[in-house]
Formats: structure tokens, sequence, C-alpha cells
């Protein structure tokens, strides 16, 4: 059965998710009209050819996208951003409009800077923005409204893929990236895996300490390093670990396909995976409670009504491997050391790992935490 056949029943509270709050929001509210919608929303990636094959020749195509509509628009993201070239563009325009009837919109990534007259082009077919060179244009305010032929750009794009499960350097990158973005006048859009780059849940596993940074795990795959070495475990925890922690920052989050399932690098291919296939699937996922699916779903949802514009404030944990920030009521601590860290005061909201002791953050885990 196809993910979208059936529309998944809500999970049932887990020690993930505090079970006073339901892991799925029935009513999320509705997305602005305005251009502050790109500046913090949840953008889901998809390589098109390896997502979904609706002719059934083997390559995924528009028609498969469109068909899993319902999947995205469950998951909680705001919009797809695919390749400009991902087909024609009556097609592309006919997936905006489908895209548009439940709320979500499309972004177009353009190789290269592109002219004002294909702006003006893709604005004709509904597109909602293109990317250039990781900086978000907006060409759609709202319905028929188009923005000018060259527009500021809201968000762009912070590559975090290069960074290791490390708090003070993630703090470091976090900090610069959040100055770069208000000088340039737009919003961070945070990006942990991306097409071309190891899949977090795969690097985090040799990071930090193990003599592999980014380059080296790229080059041990292509060289055809054997998947089944990975410790897998540890890698996915703290994927979701880092995951959970960039979810509550100011701006937007990129995601790519199939991270929300915690798909590991497919050995030495390139192409993401698409999030229905080996081991890992949608259907087995949508009905555990301590799923990695289970887990996105959740943080989107809350994220919809916790994320602002309340300034981003470190808060001191003492410690040089732990990570706090606050926005409001809401707090998001990440711990990427060994010794378990103690729990602040607040409600528990959400968790990236079951947490043995409610009184202590464990190693390779995030929490979402609302003050009381």
């Amino acid at each position: 059965m196809s993910p979208d056949a059936r529309h998944p029943a809500p999970a049932e509270p887990s020690d993930l998710v505090d079970p006073g709050v339901p892991v799925e929001v029935a009513s999320r509210p509705a997305h602005a009209t305005t251009g502050d919608r790109w500046r913090r929303a949840a953008v889901y990636r998809v390589h098109t050819a390896s997502f979904a094959d609706a002719d059934g020749d083997g390559v995924g195509d528009l028609a498969g996208l469109t068909s899993h509509i319902p999947y995205l628009r469950d998951l909680g993201v705001d919009a797809v951003r695919l390749d400009a070239g991902a087909g024609a563009p009556e097609e592309i325009g006919a997936l905006a409009a489908a895209l548009h009837a439940v709320q979500l919109g499309l972004i177009l990534e353009e190789a290269d800077a592109g002219e004002d007259e294909t702006a003006r082009d893709w604005s004709a077919h509904d597109v909602d923005a293109l990317c250039r060179d990781g900086r978000l244009l907006v060409l759609r305010r709202g319905e028929g409204a188009a923005e000018p032929a060259a527009p500021e750009p809201a968000a762009i794009d912070v590559d975090l893929t290069a960074e290791e499960f490390e708090a003070a350097g993630l703090r470091r990158r976090i900090e610069q990236a959040l100055e770069a973005a208000r000088v340039a006048g737009g919003a961070p859009t945070w990006v942990l895996s991306r097409p071309g780059a190891v899949r977090h849940a795969t690097r985090f596993a040799f990071l930090p300490g193990m003599g592999a940074g980014p380059d080296a795990v790229e080059q041990w795959l292509r060289e055809g390093g054997d998947i089944e070495e990975v410790p897998v475990a540890l890698g996915l925890a703290r994927a979701r670990a880092a995951s959970l922690f960039v979810l509550a920052l100011p701006g937007g989050v990129g995601l790519l396909q199939g991270e929300e399932l915690g798909l590991q690098e497919a050995g030495g291919a390139r192409s993401p995976q698409p999030p229905w296939s080996g081991g890992l699937s949608v259907e087995a996922e949508s009905f555990d409670p301590g799923s990695t699916l289970t887990m996105y779903r959740a943080a989107l949802a809350y994220r919809a009504y916790l994320a602002g514009e309340e300034p981003l404030d470190w808060v001191d944990t003492g410690r040089d491997d732990v990570l706090h920030v606050r926005r409001g009521p809401w707090n998001a601590v990440l711990h990427t050391g060994v010794a378990p860290y103690p729990m602040p005061d607040g409600r528990v909201l959400l968790a990236s790992r079951v947490l043995p002791d409610p009184a202590r953050i464990p190693a390779d885990t995030a929490v979402w935490i609302l003050d009381t």
C-alpha cells in the first residue's frame, strides 16, 4: 500500500512526547500570506527521479510526486523544493496548483543566476519562490499576487553538512549564520542534509573523534565502504538530536527526502533515497510512537505554533558539550557529550529519544521544554 493510500492514525503518546500533548495537532494555523511565511518555512527537498514513479519506467516523475502530496501535508512541511528542470513548465504549474490546494508551496531550484524574465515566467505558472545560489527569492505573496521581477531574498540556506556533532562548533556556526542573515536582510534556512552530501544520520556515526571528517566519509563511501559497518544506532540518535535542535532555531529548515525516516546513506549513491524504500518505511514508522517519523511529525506540528519572532537567547549550561537556547517560553537543549545533564525546569514537550531518567538528559539527545 502506498503511504498516501490512507491517513495514518495519530500515534499513541510515548516516552518521546509529553503525554499531555497530542502527537498530531488536529488543526494547524493558516499559513501566512506574506513573505514572512518563507522566513520560517519547513521545506521538503525532493530529488524527483528517486522519489516516486507513477508510470512504472523505473524513474520518478512529477506525477509520482503529486500522488504523494497527502503524505507531505501530513508530515507538516510548508513547501516542496525541487529542480526547475524536473518537468515542463505546464507540468510544474499543475504540481503547484495541487500543492496550493492543500496549503503547501512550491520552490524551484535554479542552477544558475537566471534572468528576471525567467522569474516572471515561473510566477505565471504559480511557482511561489525560486532558490538561486542558496538564496530564496519570493515570487508570490499570496493568491494571485506576484512579487516584483527582482525580489529581495527572504531566506538564505545555511549549509550544516560539514559540521560535526559537537556543541562548540555548532554554536559558532549558528551564531555566524544568524549574523550573516541579519546583515543580508533575510532569514536562515538550516540544512543538515542535502543532495550530494553524506546524510547526517550516516556522518554523525563517525563524528567527532573518530578521525573522519565529512570529506573522509564521502571518500570512504565512494571507495566502496560497507554501510553495514556504520554504527547505525549512534548515527541515528545523533541525527535525531541535531534535527530536533535545528527545528527550534529561528528561521526556516530544509529537509531532505527520507531524513524524516532516519535513512542512512545508500553506499556510494549520491541521489537521495525515496522515503518509502528499504527497511525504514512510512507505513511501519507511522504507527510506531518511538519512530523518527513520529518525532518529525510532532516537531513540525508543534513548531507551527511555537515558532515566532522571539529572538534566540543562549542559556549558560556550564558545559562545553551542551547547548541550550530559549525563544520566549520555548527551550531547546542539545547534549553532544557523555555525562548526563540535569534536566532544566519546565515541561518536557518532546525528546529525540526515550529518557531513562526524566531528571537527566542522556548523551546524544535533544529535548524541547516549555516554561511553566
